[in-house]
């Protein structure tokens, strides 16, 4: 049942710093090599891999003969290989969920609640493109695909029907703030939006709202950097001359994916020299980070990462608590409506086979019978009652067996099973009473004769 098979195995902003989360970051291609290696494993059914710049977590079922501590290790095990790690590394930072409880971790996911940033955007589509990578691994297809596809919609109800979404919310329109709260008017601002992929995207679009005109966008691949730079008139650039737009920004937010550091301390302190220390605010939002942390240190550099948008998140979370808190209601509704629905979905394969069963053996009886008929032997009406009864003894032959082996063990727990299957209780009730009405009657009969 989903209350032991059902696991969510992961670790999140709330439970990692970024110095490790951004090591359990993986691409596309590197959940792909993931989930084909731990369905190698053979110790689930389905799996999918969910990993943004605040969680990397696992969402899998348990094939029912693997132990659940081994089911745990496993993944954290193979988590921690894939990236060179060990598992005592993470171990303390790992939370593991099972059934109820990781439905409804998927559920607040999906719908942003359990997000940095309460309400941010591009959760659903991280959780979608997961799913994809999940599709295309051949690791979902049935009790997971349904809960994903659940996920889904509980999440675009929430943006619906609530207004935890109202407004432009995510981790770049932080940064935005953060920019904001420096630099009062952006107008007059230098920025330099570093990346132009989805999230540079979301930045860039924030930034044309809140005033910012003098922005140049940098991108590894330039054609990239000019689509998103014409959309509002500004400049693209290639990473190329990075230490020259440095030299003359104000403002930088980077925001993109990149094996290694494109800032370093000793080429910032370069930069910051020829600037003559004049003040430069970074905000890294890349994961893993793209500007390396010491570059904190050097005079006029302040240096933002992820995890230092709290405060103004806590302000978002407020301003949102109401809807918030609706949305926390629907999630809940939504989990006690499936988890429901799931057991009853997870027992039909039972169904299906004992149907099976008994299929078979009613054109096993049905053959005979029309052997029987054919031959001539004996009447329709003998066929057919011989038919039925034959039916009825097979189908029975097992549980009846059942019942009366666990009657002898003292064990009332499957013939009290057997009852609210079959109704039986009110039968043996309603004999009860005939019986008793029918001794009172011969009873009056009786003092009536005398």
């Amino acid at each position: 049942m989903i209350e032991s098979l059902f696991y969510c195995i992961g670790l999140s902003h709330k439970t990692t710093p970024i110095a490790l989360r951004e090591v359990f970051a993986f691409n596309e291609e590197e959940a792909l090599d993931f989930l084909r290696g731990l369905q190698a494993l053979d110790i689930t059914t389905e799996a999918v891999l969910l990993s943004t710049c605040n969680r990397t977590e696992v969402y899998a079922i348990r094939k029912r003969r693997v132990d659940e501590t081994v089911f745990v290790r496993t993944i954290v095990s193979l988590l921690a290989t894939e990236k060179g790690r060990t598992e005592n590394e993470i171990l303390s930072h790992i939370y593991a969920l099972v059934g109820v409880e990781a439905l409804h971790h998927l559920l607040r996911v999906a719908s942003s609640l359990d997000s940095l940033v309460v309400g941010e955007s591009q959760i659903l589509g991280q959780v979608k493109a997961a799913y994809r990578i999940a599709v295309q691994a051949g690791t979902v297809h049935g009790l997971l695909s349904r809960i994903f596809e659940r996920g889904f919609k509980v999440a675009k109800d929430v943006r619906s029907k609530t207004g935890v979404g109202v407004g432009e919310v995510s981790v770049g329109s932080v940064a935005v703030d953060i920019a904001s709260k420096v630099f009062s008017d952006l107008k007059k601002c230098s920025v330099l939006l570093i990346g132009a992929g989805k999230m540079g995207e979301a930045v860039a679009k924030t930034l044309s709202s809140k005033g910012g005109t003098k922005v140049v966008v940098a991108n590894r691949t330039l054609q990239k950097a000019q689509e998103v730079a014409q959309t509002y008139g500004w400049e693209a650039s290639s990473l190329d001359a990075l230490d020259s737009l440095l030299f003359s920004s104000d403002v930088v937010i980077a925001s993109i994916s990149y094996k290694g550091f494109i800032c370093t301390k000793e080429s910032l302190k370069k930069v910051m020299a020829r600037r003559r220390f004049y003040p430069l605010c970074i905000i890294d939002i890349s994961l893993p980070r793209v500007i390396e942390p010491s570059c904190s240190t050097l005079e006029g550099v302040y240096l933002y990462n992820i995890d230092h948008l709290n405060d103004i998140v806590k302000e978002h979370l407020r301003k949102r608590r109401i809807s918030a808190d609706m949305a926390e209601r629907m999630v809940e509704e939504e989990v006690k409506t499936f988890e429901a629905f799931l057991r009853v979905a997870e027992i039909e394969p039972i169904i299906s086979r004992v149907m099976q069963d008994v299929e078979a053996i009613k054109n096993q009886e049905l053959q005979k019978a029309r052997k029987a008929l054919m031959g001539g032997v004996r009447s329709f009406d003998e066929v057919l009652d011989a038919f039925a009864s034959s039916i009825v003894s097979k189908v029975f032959a097992r549980p009846l067996s059942i019942i009366r082996s666990e009657a002898r063990k003292g064990n009332s727990d499957v013939l009290e099973a057997f009852i609210t299957l079959f109704g039986v209780e009110d039968g043996v009730k309603d004999e009860e009473d005939t019986a008793s009405d029918e001794r009172k009657q011969t009873s009056t009969e009786t003092d009536r004769h005398l």
